[in-house]
């Protein structure tokens, strides 16, 4: 008998607490240092995100010892729990800082150290040691900048507010179109803040907010109303003379840290994680449903008291799943990009993406939802773009192609870059050691 189409799946969270649980997490909950290289990046970010499901104040770190290490653990857990992940990237060496790229790394790094000072909200941050340990926070000012709560129907300094944003390094458009930037036309204030995927524009009658509203900065058209929004200042990361803080410094010492090692021999034995290739295998041809021991990797595995999690991202998927799979499966409403299957701890994890080899909506932190549906397609080499090609950077949206060209960094070293156009003239250099950010629109329209 198949699951009713009245079980509801399991939230996110639900299946968190649930796997804080397991004999795994139990096996698990006892080292702060975990082994990329013996347990999958997906047992290590569901154990880490159960830990604070269970306190919404409990924060962690979680410091990678390389830069690519942290990056896929971050993707890994944002698109798992979206609201409670925050990632603090390393500093680019500032020899090699390009104009317009960098700007998405203070704003990951800004959006982290502001979570940090709120006491009664629990998440994790994920960075590397290099980077949580380097000296790149400007001195804590004195008299702390005042943050903007902003409500539709209240009152605001309108006045006050554009120079506050000026003061924090918010530079006034003709159009606003990026980050840290806002336009005025008349009553209506347009503004993009750094720690918000779209900007808000903000329409007053006199020092009253009658209404605000996110749109696309692309089209300019309206996606949503909204009732408020909050705009932090900035993190100052300058080159002011004084003592610098870093991310650990700013750190409650209560939050708990954990080192994932690409190295380490921690939990070599914990368990063997299976081939997951082999049971989806069984999976759609209707194995499982007979109720049938299966032979994975040469090994017989009894499916008795094995528990099954699904993940899927909408209940047609969990109608499909139930034709082929038995009543014990338990199903999660949820973005997983990577499971897996533990005979040790009678426990399997996977996503429909994954059994039916579809490439899950992977999302970025600053991606726009409107690009995220849009054809694209990955390139292999410089060669194939083409002058006026449509891009799509994974963080500022469509633009087009303008060919390469020459920057001068800071320190003076010449940099070639990918330089991607947008709308009202905005411009993005992407360095060539980094074009994985960009890929082809195909056949745009219009």
């Amino acid at each position: 008998m198949s699951v009713s189409r009245e079980t509801p799946a399991l939230s996110v969270s639900t299946f968190l607490r649930r796997f804080s649980s397991l004999r795994l997490s139990k096996a698990l909950a006892g080292s702060e240092v975990f082994s990329m290289n013996h347990l999958p990046v997906s047992v290590i970010g569901i154990h880490l995100l159960s830990q604070f499901t269970r306190d919404e104040k409990f924060k962690l770190l979680a410091l990678c010892d390389t830069g690519k290490s942290a990056e896929n653990l971050y993707s890994f857990c944002y698109n798992l729990l979206p609201d409670s992940v925050f990632y603090y990237p390393a500093d680019v060496d500032e020899r090699f800082a390009i104009p317009g790229f960098n700007l998405e790394l203070e704003r990951y790094r800004s959006e982290a150290l502001h979570f940090t000072n709120k006491p009664k909200i629990g998440g994790l941050i994920i960075s590397t040691a290099e980077a949580a340990n380097a000296p790149l926070i400007a001195p804590e000012p004195t008299k702390a900048p005042q943050d903007y709560s902003i409500r539709a129907g209240s009152t605001l300094d309108r006045s006050r507010f554009l120079v506050d944003l000026q003061n924090w390094g918010y530079i006034k458009e003709d159009i606003t179109v990026s980050p840290k930037t806002f336009s005025v036309r008349g009553g209506i204030v347009d503004l993009f803040p750094l720690h918000s995927t779209y900007p808000v524009r903000i329409e007053f009658f006199g020092s009253q907010v009658e209404s605000m509203r996110l749109f696309n900065p692309l089209s300019q058209r309206m996606i949503q109303s909204i009732e408020n929004i909050e705009v932090y200042p900035p993190i100052s990361f300058s080159e002011k003379k004084g003592r610098k803080r870093s991310l650990i410094s700013c750190l409650d010492p209560t939050v708990r840290q954990f080192l994932i090692s690409n190295h380490s021999q921690v939990f070599s034995g914990i368990a063997k994680f299976l081939n997951v290739f082999e049971i989806i295998k069984h999976i759609t041809s209707g194995h499982l449903k007979d109720g049938r021991s299966l032979v994975i990797d040469n090994k017989e595995i009894n499916l008795g008291g094995f528990a099954f999690y699904i993940f899927i991202e909408n209940d047609q998927q969990q109608k499909k799943m139930e034709s082929f799979l038995p009543s014990n499966v338990i199903y999660v409403k949820g973005l997983l990009e990577k499971g897996f299957l533990t005979r040790e701890y009678a426990l399997c994890v996977l996503s429909y993406a994954e059994i039916f080899n579809h490439l899950p909506e992977i999302t970025t932190r600053w991606g726009m939802e409107a690009t995220a549906l849009l054809p694209q397609q990955a390139f292999s080499s410089l060669d194939e773009l083409q002058w006026n090609d449509y891009l799509v950077h994974k963080d500022f949206g469509i633009g087009r192609y303008r060919g390469l060209v020459m920057i001068k960094t800071r320190e003076k070293i010449q940099q070639e870059c990918i330089k991607v156009e947008y709308a009202a003239g905005g411009v993005v250099y992407v360095p060539i050691d980094r074009f994985d950010k960009i890929h082809k629109l195909e056949n745009p329209k219009g």
